[in-house]
């Protein structure tokens, strides 16, 4: 998620700062809730499941728009 969030952050205007500081916000929320699922014991996701979780990514964000 944090490197979904910086993609974002690097396509928006360096004008736009009220975006860039909400979405730096989520960044570290995301970055602290990584480690605290690892410090909990969270495993690592198998390479299938990662690949339909970022394939469904791309469709619910191609398709977002649309509703």
């Amino acid at each position: 998620m944090v490197k979904h969030l910086q993609r974002h952050l690097d396509k928006i205007s360096e004008n736009d700062k009220e975006t860039i500081e909400i979405l730096k916000t989520m960044q570290e929320d995301e970055d602290l809730h990584a480690g605290q699922a690892n410090e909990s014991g969270a495993e690592e996701l198998q390479s299938p499941t990662k690949k339909v979780m970022e394939l469904t990514a791309k469709v619910m964000t191609s398709t977002s728009h649309y509703i």
